[in-house]
């Protein structure tokens, strides 16, 4: 098992979260904001559901 793997295993909302970053910066650059304007809503919203998500069980340990 390599070390990579075993980060991914222990901090899935962190491997999740760096996803939805990349997915949204996609959607930056994207010239159809107008038409993903709902989806790029839904991933700051997520992202901020992770962020929030995370600092939880930061502090409660889980």
């Amino acid at each position: 098992c390599d070390e990579k793997s075993l980060l991914l295993e222990e901090y899935p909302i962190i491997s999740l979260y760096r996803t939805i970053r990349q997915i949204n910066d996609i959607l930056d650059d994207t010239k159809h904001l107008s038409t993903l304007f709902e989806a790029k809503t839904t991933f700051r919203i997520t992202l901020y559901s992770l962020r929030e998500d995370s600092q939880y069980r930061a502090m409660t340990g889980n």
